[in-house]
């Protein structure tokens, strides 16, 4: 604030996880006091305020993503179609082996069948937790401890009993191999941000690739190994790549360059032939599949409207599943800040 008595900050509580408030943060004491308190979000990136201090410029955001499921096959768009409301889910979807869809929404993470019936909640974490994996009947998940670190804990999805695999400073965005006994994941315990893999069962973690790596995945028959990593430190320079290696580790096999507004997970196609992501061009977002014999990109989906936050290939590879949707976004102003 121009007074220099305080700090206006966009932040989520433990009570409300997936919106975020504004408060008003005094100094030196550092109490808090609410300034919003409703079921929008406000983006934690955008705020000013006037020199006054009576005014509070921010972006309100909402969220309407939703599942939807198609063949996962070629001319199959005209096919996809929603399950449930297209409101608040968070931006990831994935299968279990008996093919129900899990997303997540706060802290609560949810199973859906096929079938389209109401969502249940299979697992509630008690600290903020992220985008999860599904491993056999395990859930890891990504789960903060203030003070201790970000690491993954196994969730026994038919107990609820729960271990904590990895014990270091961050560790997240895991992927599960296909027989659900290893799981990928990004790490920068020793400095860079790589990628290292750990047994289900926990044990030591071992590093599979010397780069800068992120959002790894596994390979349809738990062979290879894909993940992003970017180069160049300026403007000019800077390029997103995905490189495919072994999954024991070691060099690359394949190294693609990819579109710098890539921002989500990537996937192998069922068949282990090619690399899918999706891309947004400003209208719709679509599913490109990049093969990893070589050439250009080939678009898969053809959607005219709405982006894809997520999506995941069904474990017997016949299903598609997205989270379509879109986030309005809306500056308002806030007068009379009452602290």
């Amino acid at each position: 604030m121009p007074d220099g008595k305080g700090i206006v900050i966009s932040h989520a509580t433990l009570a409300h996880p997936a919106n975020f408030q504004l408060s008003f943060l005094s100094y030196p004491s550092g109490a808090r006091v609410p300034i919003t308190n409703d079921l929008t979000s406000y983006d934690p990136s955008g705020l000013d305020v006037t020199a006054d201090g009576k005014t509070l410029a921010t972006v309100q955001e909402e969220s309407s993503l939703g599942v939807w499921v198609m063949p996962a096959e070629g001319n199959a768009t005209p096919k996809a179609h929603q399950l449930g409301l297209a409101k608040n889910q968070r931006p990831y979807v994935d299968w279990t082996p008996d093919g129900r869809l899990l997303t997540y929404s706060g802290f609560d993470y949810q199973l859906q069948p096929l079938g389209g019936r109401a969502r249940a909640t299979v697992y509630t974490s008690s600290l903020p937790s992220f985008d999860p994996a599904v491993c056999g009947h395990y859930l890891i998940v990504p789960t903060l401890d203030f003070g201790k670190g970000n690491n993954l804990v196994r969730v026994n999805l038919n107990d609820g009993s729960k271990k904590q695999l990895t014990l270091g400073y961050y560790a997240g965005e895991p992927a599960c191999s296909p027989d659900g006994q290893w799981i990928a994941y990004a790490s920068n315990d020793d400095g860079p941000r790589q990628v290292f893999k750990i047994s289900v069962e926990g044990g030591a973690p071992q590093k599979v690739s010397d780069l800068n790596g992120y959002r790894p995945t596994f390979s349809p028959d738990g062979k290879l190994i894909a993940f992003n990593y970017t180069e160049g430190e300026t403007l000019q320079s800077y390029c997103l790549k995905i490189p495919v290696i072994p999954a024991h580790g070691g060099t690359p096999f394949y190294t693609f360059e990819t579109d710098p507004r890539l921002r989500s997970r990537i996937h192998f196609t069922p068949d282990g032939k090619g690399l899918a992501w999706p891309l947004f061009d400003g209208s719709a977002g679509n599913i490109w599949i990049q093969p990893l014999a070589g050439g250009a990109p080939k678009q898969f989906t053809q959607f005219s409207l709405e982006g894809i936050a997520d999506f995941s290939f069904s474990p017997d590879g016949r299903t598609l599943a997205l989270l379509r949707g879109h986030i309005t976004k809306d500056v308002v102003l806030i007068k009379d800040l009452n602290r």
